[in-house]
């Protein structure tokens, strides 16, 4: 038996860009540490404020005690300057605030603005920590998260950079929450500068953003025909890191200094600037045409030992006929990079992953049988932390040829034709044995199939599912109550009636004309 899939679809998901925020909330909150005073002529400090935000999802109180991807159960916002020596040849940095944001088991609701008192003039490194609080390494040590982890070394690098976490994946979210961070260099103006004329105490740098440091993957599994009970006994994903995590995100530049990410035609690059991949990431979610996604592929990961992620059901999981609104399986894993090939070809560092499913089926009362179904996502190029793959598995009573459609759609709502505008976009392509050529369409809202005419018309064919007669090697063509209605000599482009002789008209043109 063999996998049929068009096409491997995985996007960031970025939903709701303010995160924590609330636009309509435009007041700010002083730390309880400070007081607003009188201007100081001699004060070289100001009150700097920023909200904070999630990309991948809009973050939230969650009501119920059980988080999600999306619920905030601390924050850490760590605010380290930099000043120059006398001389200018070296650096000498400072803490200058290290607080630890803590909420109820339901989340952190953070509306408005947090606001630190910092020095003017130099550069400031933010480093923004979500559910952060309990991770260890690899030997089971709670990470340290005080002062001496963010100042950079000589090489500009901070311990906290080099981080390393221990995720094994899982299938549901921690009491912890999802691991969240990222990091952000900025310039406060010196004291002279005119941007401070009328505004002398308060400096809003405006959104910044955390990153989730894992990866989801999610399943949505129909069966489509009667008599054909489906469960999923097993799924592996091939290829997957062995559970080491940076904490803080590790992109490279390239020779100009600048962030790239490699276009859709997976052929070509595109330099960043001096954009930040952060609010690139951002960008990809507000992009509608899937043709037009790009993938980021030139970061580190702490360990190159890639192994199987495997998630057994012990009694199968059941496939209904009737398709959810809500994923079966969810599963969360490390940030990964299993390079397509290790050669100077791979330049753009393209990746590649596997996926297995293992089921168990009954086919018309038919003792169970287990099949195994294995396709490579030729598509998804890039497994950089915060990607969400959806995949949706179609099975079909079938012959031998045709028997798994695999389509992954964009994560975005799922109602009600799984959030993809007009018919078109929720056509599952059925190909062909040798996976080349698409025989047509099939729509799962009314249950047949189309092949697409000139200008995009929807043209009502055959099954490719149905029975073949034995005498003729014909397809036998039913209708809705499964009574023989033609036969399609395939061979020869040819529709015959039910005695086998007389040759008719294609049925589905003549629908095509009685609509007009």
């Amino acid at each position: 038996m063999k996998l049929k899939y068009p096409h491997i679809i995985s996007i960031y998901v970025l939903c709701g860009l303010l995160g924590f925020a609330s636009c309509s909330n435009e007041s700010y909150q002083l730390a309880e540490d400070y007081e607003v005073v009188e201007e100081n002529p001699e004060d070289n400090t100001v009150f700097l404020a920023f909200r904070t935000g999630v990309v991948g999802g809009a973050a939230k109180v969650d009501e119920t005690v059980r988080p999600d991807d999306k619920t905030i159960r601390s924050l850490r916002v760590v605010i380290v300057s930099e000043d120059k020596s006398s001389d200018g040849m070296s650096s000498i940095w400072t803490v200058e605030d290290n607080r630890l944001i803590e909420g109820q088991a339901i989340g952190i609701p953070l509306i408005d603005e947090y606001v630190f008192k910092v020095k003017k003039g130099c550069r400031k490194r933010i480093y923004l920590l979500a559910n952060c609080t309990e991770l260890t390494d690899a030997d089971g040590t709670r990470l340290d998260f005080t002062d001496d982890a963010f100042l950079p070394g000589v090489d500009g690098k901070a311990p906290a950079d080099s981080y390393v976490f221990k995720f094994n994946a899982v299938s549901e979210v921690s009491e912890m929450g999802v691991p969240m961070t990222s990091m952000y260099e900025i310039d406060i103006p010196s004291k002279d500068d005119p941007v401070w004329d009328g505004n002398n105490d308060m400096y809003n740098i405006g959104d910044l953003y955390v990153v989730r440091a894992v990866n989801k993957i999610a399943f949505s599994f129909t069966y489509v025909g009667a008599n054909h009970a489906v469960r999923i006994k097993q799924i592996k994903i091939e290829n997957i890191a062995d559970g080491s995590t940076y904490l803080m995100p590790h992109v490279n530049k390239d020779e100009d200094n600048q962030y790239w990410v490699v276009n859709a035609d997976r052929a070509t690059t595109h330099s960043l600037g001096e954009e930040n991949w952060i609010d690139w990431m951002r960008r990809e979610w507000l992009k509608e045409q899937v043709g037009t996604y790009q993938w980021l592929t030139d970061y580190e990961v702490p360990v190159y030992s890639h192994e199987p992620f495997i998630y057994e059901w012990e009694n199968g999981l059941s496939v209904g006929n009737i398709a959810s609104s809500e994923p079966q399986a969810v599963f969360y894993l490390p940030e990964s990079r299993y390079l397509k090939d290790v050669d100077e070809k791979n330049i753009l560092s393209l990746q590649e992953y596997k996926l297995v499913i293992t089921t168990s089926e009954e086919l018309g009362g038919d003792s169970a049988t287990e099949n195994v179904y294995e396709a490579v996502l030729p598509h998804l190029s890039s497994f950089f932390r915060n990607t969400y793959v959806k995949v949706d598995i179609t099975f079909t009573a079938h012959d031998k040829n045709v028997t798994v459609v695999l389509v992954p759609y964009t994560e975005v709502d799922l109602e009600p034709d799984f959030g993809l505008d007009g018919p078109l976009q929720r056509l599952i392509p059925i190909y062909d044995e040798d996976r080349t050529e698409i025989v047509c369409y099939y729509d799962a809202e009314t249950g047949k199939y189309y092949k697409i005419a000139e200008g995009g018309k929807l043209i009502e064919t055959i099954n490719p599912f149905w029975a073949i007669d034995a005498g003729t090697g014909w397809v036998i063509g039913r209708n809705e109550k499964g009574d023989i209605i033609f036969y399609y000599d395939k061979e020869h482009g040819k529709y015959y009636d039910v005695d086998k002789v007389t040759e008719i008209p294609d049925p589905y043109e003549q629908k095509q004309l009685k609509n007009r």
